[in-house]
């Protein structure tokens, strides 16, 4: 599992680019959202033609955001950690290559950032006050806790949806 919320992947199937756009075109569902909203978490409304992606075909390829069905026909549950997606697919010498850039969203890009610059302030907070003596040393590491604990969090969320976005384009496109 990489710790980093960006992802690169490429490969190359042996579909020539018409096939592969519209393999990847084929799976592609008009997002029909139907939001139910809870107290924990919100689901979009099921998608009856049992596609795997929401999101927007494009002559080159397509663009995927929070939107990933890991089981189609089921309901899709809204995550702000799922990786938005760019496939471009191009042509190559054996058929087609494919380029996903997988990233997080900005929202959470932004969330990330001021999380970080609250960590940065309370760590200087901290060491203030320890060099006039007002508050103990071991607190210095609560700041780069926080940070770790930030990167962790948001890199092992991003992580997975990122996995299953690469498996699920692998599945697509590579099966023959």
């Amino acid at each position: 599992m990489k710790l980093l919320p960006f992802r690169r992947v490429s490969f190359e199937t042996s579909l020539s680019l018409e096939d592969a756009l519209a393999r990847l075109h084929a799976e592609i569902a008009a997002p029909r959202a139907r939001y139910v909203l809870g107290p924990i978490k919100s689901t979009v409304g099921s998608d009856c033609e049992a596609r795997r992606f929401l999101g927007t075909a494009l002559p080159d390829g397509a663009v995927f955001y929070n939107n990933l069905n890991s089981e189609p026909g089921e309901l899709w549950r809204h995550n702000s950690f799922q990786a938005h997606t760019r496939v471009r697919i191009t042509q190559s010498p054996v058929g087609s290559r494919v380029d996903a850039v997988l990233r997080l969203r900005r929202f959470i890009l932004a969330f990330t950032v001021a999380w970080c610059i609250l960590a940065v302030l309370f760590t200087v907070l901290i060491t203030l006050g320890s060099l006039r003596g007002e508050a103990p040393g071991w607190a210095l590491l609560a700041g780069p806790g926080l940070l770790a604990f930030m990167w962790l969090l948001t890199s092992f969320a991003f992580a997975e949806d990122a996995e299953t976005m690469e498996r699920m384009l692998r599945i697509t496109l590579e099966r023959d």
